[in-house]
């Protein structure tokens, strides 16, 4: 059974359940026992599973043209922040990070795809080379002095910004199919975690699970303002 959900007074609940049969009841560390661990790499799942959605999004709104090439160029880079974010969580704290050689290489080889790894270093190379860091930004400038050669006189200092040739669609490309991958990789490993989890509260019986908090979102406002 796949159910739909949306919210209503801030509180999650089943769409055209126009009988009210459904509730919706909270899962939390006071209620979840000894599967804290499952629990906290299902959520750090649900983290990375929207992160790569937003990263999708993104180069799906891509244009390719001159006049939008800023509005790309911003989209590419958001994309390719995301992407990396799900792997790479260099505090070594919040959401567990995915294995970018178990997507990129095992995962992907198993279905059917060729392997990321190259792509996914050379994606973080930008992203640590000119993304985030300025290990190559301030290099790219060129700075020169003007004479002027009748006079034998120094004008003025100038400058040149040297701006690199960037592929914008086979990247694009490259990152819409990555972050497919990492998605499927992510739906099946939440369809384990949630077969446990339907198994761990079986057990339960459901006379206590009645007693549980309503699945609420008290700063639903917010967040969708945001």
């Amino acid at each position: 059974m796949s159910l739909q959900y949306t919210l209503d007074k801030n509180y999650c609940v089943v769409m055209d359940d126009e009988n009210g049969k459904y509730r919706v009841y909270r899962i939390e560390e006071s209620n979840i026992g000894d599967f804290q661990k499952v629990y906290q790499r299902y959520l750090s799942l649900l983290a990375n599973e929207h992160d790569l959605s937003y990263s999708k999004a993104y180069i799906d709104q891509m244009m390719y043209s001159v006049d939008t090439s800023l509005i790309d160029g911003a989209l590419i880079n958001s994309a390719i922040q995301l992407l990396l974010k799900c792997f790479n969580n260099s505090g070594g704290q919040g959401r567990a990070q995915l294995d970018y050689k178990k997507v990129f290489d095992t995962f992907a080889i198993s279905i059917g795809k060729p392997s990321y790894l190259k792509q996914y270093n050379q994606l973080r190379n930008i992203r640590n080379q000119t993304l985030a860091h300025d290990q190559n930004d301030f290099k790219d400038n060129r700075v020169g002095i003007t004479v002027d050669t009748d006079k034998n006189e120094l004008v003025e200092i100038t400058h040149i910004k040297i701006r690199q040739r960037f592929l914008y669609k086979e990247n694009a490309n490259i990152i819409r199919e990555m972050t497919v991958i990492a998605l499927e990789f992510i739906k099946l490993q939440k369809q384990k975690i949630e077969i446990e989890l339907i198994n761990y509260y079986s057990r339960k019986p459901i006379s206590e699970i009645l007693q549980y908090k309503l699945l609420d979102y008290k700063d639903a406002d917010s967040i969708n303002a945001w």
